[in-house]
């Protein structure tokens, strides 16, 4: 059975551009539910997230295109940040530890 997580089976080989995608997907998650939108996955709502995690990759000296696991690290720390100020602490530490499992996964180099 396959250990999903935001779209990133983490049971099989996966890169860091999927998990550079599985933070967008979180982020969305997360911006979603606290806000009690629902499950908005529309594509006004992932591209509003997408860019926020392209600024974060921006603000801690990523590589939005090409994502190495430091760099995620970056961001994660950076979005989880930015999110204390406007999301229920809860959310943001449960949705952080989520995504703590894909990376703790991913290798440091590819």
């Amino acid at each position: 059975m396959a250990n999903v997580i935001y779209g990133v089976d983490i049971d099989a080989p996966f890169t860091a551009s999927q998990t550079r995608e599985a933070l967008v997907d979180c982020l969305c998650l997360a911006h979603t539910e606290d806000a009690e939108l629902g499950a908005d996955t529309s594509d006004t709502a992932r591209s509003y997230c997408a860019d926020l995690v392209e600024k974060a990759f921006e603000e801690t000296g990523g590589d939005f295109q090409a994502p190495t696991k430091e760099s995620i690290l970056k961001a994660l720390a950076y979005l989880a940040e930015f999110a204390k100020n406007f999301r229920n602490p809860e959310i943001v530490k449960s949705h952080v530890a989520q995504v703590m499992r894909i990376i703790d996964k991913l290798p440091a180099k590819e």
